[in-house]
């Protein structure tokens, strides 16, 4: 099986999955709707990566990292059991090798073939729209997943040689017009760094996850985390490759309260119950930002190494945490060595 029947199979277990989960959700009544749909139809937008904004009604899940014909793409999942709504998007962290050899709406149009191949789907509407000024086009489908009538609302969009999709499922005898309502509203809301497609002419370099305008140095594929933070809109990227090794952990935030330093400010306040043991100033891919490395009291191994910096309207912190013994220099030495790898775009 090709990579991408796989990515389609697997595509299709997943929604089937995600409908048969909103149909049996216990709770759900026209009355609930009805306060629903008197609210705003605007769901919160997410730099989920490089430099794509999506809509999901909370961080979505990281939940694969794929390869279609040599390109790779992150893919996302969010069900929101309550309101009876599924949300999934694929983001294409690498250009297509040769996108000069289809016009973008050829693209767009193979990928929503794809799509409706994938969700057993049957188109009902489709229509060409412009997204954040990109060529994009949506697909209305019903599924033939279960024996309800789901159905599937898909955006595709192509992005300086790369596809993204952002979906959302529901069962229209339940949610009525919402979803439809939902659907169109955000995706006029929708953006795209301007520089995100210039920095992808190829592949990106071995090893570096984009965070929001940064690429940082993972030894392996991180996850998507909710942290929570006073005052402030966080996105966090987390791995660990196994039980007792070292947790490597980056965070982007904005919204702050202004202050004169930020990074000095943040890393001061993670030194809370902790034992300083070394701090100073150091550059990042050319600019200037602050580390410390720090030791819980009371203990003689659990140390943490940091770095953060302003760029933008984010503070980007670094961070690497391991147990090792205080003789023990080679942590120090590859947490200065990772400082090296950051990027900016």
């Amino acid at each position: 099986m090709t990579n991408l029947s796989r990515s389609h199979a697997a595509y299709r277990i997943l929604l089937g999955y995600a409908i048969s989960t909103l149909i049996f959700v216990a709770g759900v009544s026209g009355g609930h709707y009805a306060h629903a749909g008197s609210g705003s139809l605007q769901l919160p937008i997410h730099n989920l990566d490089v430099g794509v904004h999506l809509p999901f009604p909370i961080r979505p899940q990281l939940l694969d990292i794929f390869t279609e014909s040599g390109s790779r793409s992150a893919a996302y999942q969010y069900t929101d059991e309550r309101a009876s709504f599924g949300y999934t998007a694929t983001i294409m962290l690498d250009r297509l090798q040769a996108p000069q050899s289809r016009s973008p709406e050829e693209w767009i149009k193979r990928t929503i073939r794809g799509v409706l191949d994938a969700i057993d789907g049957r188109a009902i509407v489709e229509k060409d729209v412009i997204v954040d000024g990109r060529h994009a086009r949506y697909v209305f489908a019903s599924m033939g997943i279960v024996d309800h009538q789901a159905h599937s609302r898909t955006l595709v969009i192509f992005d300086n040689g790369r596809i993204h999709t952002w979906a959302m499922q529901d069962v229209p005898s339940i949610t009525g017009e919402l979803g439809s309502q939902i659907f169109l509203e955000n995706i006029k809301r929708i953006r795209i760094d301007s520089g995100a497609g210039a920095s992808t002419q190829g592949p990106r370099p071995d090893g570096l996850y984009s965070l929001g305008r940064v690429l940082l140095p993972f030894p392996g594929a991180p996850e998507a985390i909710e942290v929570s933070m006073p005052s402030a809109e966080t996105e966090a990227l987390t791995y660990q490759g196994s039980r007792g090794s070292s947790l490597y952990m980056g965070l982007a935030l904005t919204g702050l309260p202004r202050v004169a330093d930020p990074a000095y400010t943040f890393l001061r306040g993670a030194r809370f119950e902790k034992e300083l043991i070394e701090n100073g100033d150091v550059t990042i891919a050319g600019m200037e930002a602050k580390y410390q490395i720090i030791r819980d009291i009371g203990s003689e191994t659990r140390h943490t190494y940091a770095v953060a910096w302003s760029y933008g309207d984010a503070l980007y912190v670094w961070n690497i945490h391991r147990d090792h013994s205080p003789k023990d220099r080679s942590v120090r030495d590859e947490f200065f060595q990772s400082l090296k790898r950051i990027e900016i775009r």
